[in-house]
């Protein structure tokens, strides 16, 4: 029985780090930042995306 729960425990884990490699980048748009920072297109992932433009204090 212990066997079950080990791999269900072991299934849980993968699918929750699948999740959070895999998540797209513009969920940092939900991230709390200064009211100063205003952020551009976000594309990608969050270990490899890109952001087409950052501006704090109206520079660029």
């Amino acid at each position: 029985m212990w066997k079950k729960g080990l791999f269900g425990i072991g299934c849980v884990l993968v699918f929750v780090v699948s999740v959070v490699v895999h998540a797209p980048a513009s969920l940092l748009r939900l991230a709390p930042l200064p009211d100063a920072i205003h952020i551009g297109e976000i594309d990608g992932t969050v270990w490899h995306g890109q952001v087409e433009q950052i501006r704090w204090q109206n520079y660029t």
